[in-house]
């Protein structure tokens, strides 16, 4: 995570003097883009300690955007309470925005040197020389001063051998120290060392991880997209054996309309043979009825026979009609057999385009409109976009609810006469309606929606990195946060950075 502040300091060692004294300065730099006010505080491994440091002029200041302060710290350890060493450091933090917005600075390593006092010098025994005096005065003056001289360059030469002997142990005890001192510094490069060494170790720890979180997931979708195309092969062949069930019922269907057909044509055939016995009956009747007139005496017997006749033909007209009914009926379901035939056909052929539409879905004509006023309409979901992907540059998420809730009318080139508090971050939901993963960098449409996003078709300054959603991943703790490069959904911290893209309409 970027720090929103920079702290530097002259030296992360810091020795004191023998009477506990020290100083050195920390230069604070504001990396945002915006004005800030400031305020620093001092933290020691010890509350104790706090007493001993304080920082030279105001603690709390004025920051302008990438603006830079430099904060001279004193420290002032009384040499009789305390030996040894302690650790220190300098901590930035907004005023507005205290949790959000605060930095550590880099740590000092304060060592405070064990003070030597000086053993007290043995002085020249002026009283034993007196004495020597005062009792040689009765032996001789002469005698008396030779063994005074004699005294006085023994110890004279004593006390030059002691004070060497002490500038010596005194030059040993410095050498001590400085080896001393160096093994310390050693010993606080090596710890520092180690600390970034952990660090670093745990930051490859956590990158690892996301790294096998990122396979899971890519593992996960990849077996998401085979179950899917599994399912739409199962569809494509339950449509496939539909449609080949109703080519088979309609060729059964132009069977049986070829079958009624025929049997229509026979009947016609035998309504036309009905039709031909008529005649002749007919003739017959016409025959009986001449040889009844002709012969008188059998005009009983021919009465007989013509009227006999004449039933038969009533009755062979009878039939001839029924058989046209028949023939009229068989007719009609032959006909509506040869139109069930073709509506049999017709759902046949749609079956097969249903088939083809389960196989592939088309994209729409139009995927995105420009409505020339700052914003951007998606026909699919009717949510109003911000046309300007890239109005505020990367903020964290506090800031970018706030400009999402000031948003309105003449800003980011809007014209629309939106107001503030009707622009929001999309939702999870509304941008993984939004991506298009047939693409990549970013994975994101043209208007059309039949190619890769380009500029200003129809939104510009689309980035390809972080963007931020309005939805929580888990509880309170993180946010949907949409890397826009490949199209996929993460969750991450709330202290992050990531851009801004706004969308109002009902969610």
């Amino acid at each position: 995570m970027s720090q929103l502040f920079d702290i530097t300091v002259a030296s992360k060692q810091l020795r004191l003097d023998t009477t506990g004294y020290g100083e050195t300065t920390f230069t604070v730099t504001n990396t945002s883009s915006e004005a800030l006010r400031v305020a620093t505080r001092l933290v020691t491994d010890n509350p104790k300690y706090q007493n001993w440091l304080k920082i030279e002029s105001d603690s709390e200041r004025n920051f302008p955007a990438k603006g830079t302060h430099q904060y001279r710290v004193k420290i002032d350890v009384p040499p009789d309470e305390f030996q040894g060493h302690f650790n220190f450091r300098l901590d930035a933090y907004s005023v507005e925005e205290p949790e959000d917005k605060f930095t550590e600075g880099q740590t000092v390593f304060v060592e405070m040197p064990p003070v030597v006092k000086p053993k007290p010098k043995k002085g020249f025994p002026w009283l034993v020389a007196i004495i020597v005096v005062l009792v040689l005065t009765n032996i001789g003056s002469g005698v008396a001063l030779w063994l005074l001289k004699q005294q006085i360059d023994i110890a004279l030469s004593k006390a030059n051998t002691a004070i060497e002997t002490a500038n010596q142990a005194e030059s040993k005890t410095d050498k001590v120290q400085g080896h001393a001192d160096t093994a310390v510094s050693n010993a606080h490069t090596a710890l520092e060392t180690a600390k970034k060494a952990d660090s670093k170790a745990k930051e490859a720890e956590s990158k690892a991880s996301q790294a096998i979180d990122t396979a899971k997931k890519a593992k996960y979708n990849a077996v998401q997209a085979i179950d899917k195309a599994k399912q739409a092969n199962i569809k494509a062949d339950t449509v496939q054996q539909t449609a080949s069930m109703a080519e088979s019922k309609a060729t059964q269907a132009q069977k049986n309309a070829d079958t009624a057909v025929s049997k229509a044509n026979t009947a016609l055939e035998t309504a036309s043979r009905a039709d031909s016995k008529a005649d002749k009956a007919q003739i017959n009747a016409d025959t009986a009825v001449s040889k009844a007139n002709t012969a008188l005496g059998t005009a009983k017997t021919a009465g007989i026979v013509a009227d006999k006749a004449q039933e038969n033909a009533n009755t062979a007209i009878s039939k001839t009609d029924e058989a046209q009914k028949i023939a009229n009926t068989a007719a009609s379901i032959a006909n509506k057999a040869i139109e069930t035939a073709k509506k049999a056909t017709i759902q046949a052929n749609q079956a097969v385009e249903t088939a083809h539409l389960t196989i592939k879905i088309l994209p729409i004509q139009t995927r995105y409109t420009d409505n020339d006023d700052g914003t951007v309409t998606d026909n699919r979901t009717r949510l109003t976009w911000l046309k300007n992907a890239n109005c505020f540059g990367r903020q964290n998420l506090s800031k970018a609810r706030r400009l999402a809730k000031q948003l309105k009318s003449g800003k980011c080139g809007l014209t629309d006469g939106s107001i503030q508090g009707t622009w929001r971050l999309p939702t999870k939901a509304e941008w993984e309606t939004m991506l298009d993963t047939r693409y990549t960098a970013p994975a994101l449409s043209n208007a059309a929606g039949t190619r890769r996003w380009e500029k200003n078709d129809a939104f510009s300054s689309v980035q390809s990195d972080y963007y931020w959603a309005a939805s929580y991943a888990d509880g309170t703790t993180n946010k949907w946060n949409v890397e826009l490069n490949f199209g996929h959904v993460y969750p991450y911290g709330k202290t992050i950075t990531g851009y801004v893209w706004l969308v109002r309409g009902k969610q």
